[in-house]
């Protein structure tokens, strides 16, 4: 019997000496490895102040607070991030997809001023609507729109930038229409009008329905 236990020992012991001392750990040495990001950058814009200080940024889950000088700096592991700030009566919402490597990105981004429009709408028996009628100014040629509604007593207001839009009355009763629609007194067709400057006063906009 113990010869029998002595070769035993042998025979492990010249397993154990023929077994390398080193063996490559193949599951961590192929695996890819990935870094965070820095994205940083500034939000800028024709503006005599900086309308946007206090205001959050978001890229992703993560979110900073802007100072005055608009600058930010975000740490994010690689992938597609949504960058965004809203809203504000005085510039326009900034929306941005960003693709995040394994490098560090600066951008900077322009804050688009917006201009009030002041709107009136008149029913035809000057009488306040009995419901509440939905408003859109849509950006022609792009997919953007500014929605309103309209209050008991027929104001309302968008924010627009530069550019032509077109106002549409979303849910308007079939028993009434659009009879005449004015920009600053002038009067515009095919419900289009032309933000030419954001800078000033608000501009009114009448609408009548017959």
């Amino acid at each position: 019997m113990k010869a029998f236990l002595l070769t035993v020992a042998l025979l492990l012991m010249a397993a154990a000496l023929s077994t390398p001392l080193w063996v490559p750990r193949t599951s961590s040495t192929s695996a890819t490895w990935s870094r965070k990001a820095v994205v940083a950058g500034r939000i800028k814009g024709d503006f005599p102040d900086a309308p946007w200080t206090g205001m959050l940024l978001f890229l992703g889950p993560e979110r900073v607070a802007l100072r005055s000088d608009g600058k930010f700096s975000f740490s994010v592991m690689p992938g597609t991030h949504i960058l965004k700030m809203c809203c504000s009566d005085r510039f326009q919402q900034i929306y941005r997809e960003i693709e995040v490597e394994d490098r560090d990105l600066y951008f900077e981004l322009e804050a688009r001023p917006l201009v009030k429009v002041e709107g009136k709408l008149s029913t035809p028996d000057e009488k306040p609507l009995k419901y509440v009628l939905n408003l859109s100014a849509s950006l022609v040629g792009t997919n953007t729109v500014d929605r309103t509604f309209v209050s008991s007593d027929g104001s309302f207001a968008f924010h627009l930038t530069e550019g032509n839009w077109r106002i549409e009355l979303d849910n308007l009763r079939d028993d009434l229409a659009i009879h005449s629609m004015t920009l600053d007194g002038v009067e515009l067709y095919d419900q289009e009008l032309t933000i030419s400057s954001v800078n000033g006063a608000a501009l009114p906009l009448r609408i009548t329905l017959k």
